[in-house]
């Protein structure tokens, strides 16, 4: 997506001397955002997760759509800079949930390898995302390709909450004895 924003931004003309601005302040943006974790998953509970990605999902099909469709320049910049934003305000809160999530109900030697399968699937899906990213690019525009990226992640993400509807937020009661026992993992 930092590639993506990147391209966006040129294709709209701003001076790369202003992107270290940008990005610097989204930065912070995402850092105050993500000490507002724990109110975000007070108010959103069960759905945080929901919440936030399909938040950002939206986010960057409208950050495609601006570029795509003729407005003024000064609104394009405006809603594209909202929408950047908007994605870095999710963005904190997100890394700051998913670490708490990843610690809760385990102990130290099954939390190891948790975080092992968790960076090995984050960093492969992010490789794939990347060649994919690279070859929408030989064949549409920044924009499209960014309107593609964000309507399969929107696609992608409601496919994965369905298929945890019946795995994941339940009760105590409603999980599988097996679903709850790692002791196979020791």
């Amino acid at each position: 997506m930092v590639t993506l924003r990147r391209s966006l931004l040129a294709d709209v003309n701003v001076s790369s001397e202003y992107f270290g601005i940008i990005f610097t302040v989204l930065g912070i943006v995402a850092s105050v955002a993500s000490s507002k974790s724990f109110a975000i998953h007070q108010k959103y509970r069960n759905r945080t997760l929901t919440f936030l990605g399909i938040s950002f999902s939206i986010s960057i099909i409208i950050s495609g759509l601006v570029v795509m469709v003729k407005m003024p320049i000064w609104l394009m910049y405006y809603l594209l800079l909202l929408m950047f934003a908007t994605q870095y305000i999710l963005k904190g809160p997100f890394y700051t949930l998913i670490k708490q999530y990843l610690n809760s109900f385990s102990d130290n030697e099954l939390r190891l390898k948790i975080y092992s399968a968790n960076s090995l699937i984050e960093y492969v899906v992010s490789t794939i995302i990347t060649f994919s990213c690279s070859f929408l690019l030989t064949m549409f525009t920044n924009a499209q390709a960014t309107l593609i990226v964000g309507c399969f992640a929107l696609f992608a993400f409601i496919g994965l909450l369905i298929y945890m509807l019946d795995k994941v937020g339940l009760k105590p009661e409603q999980y599988k004895k097996e679903d709850i026992d790692y002791s196979y993992l020791k």
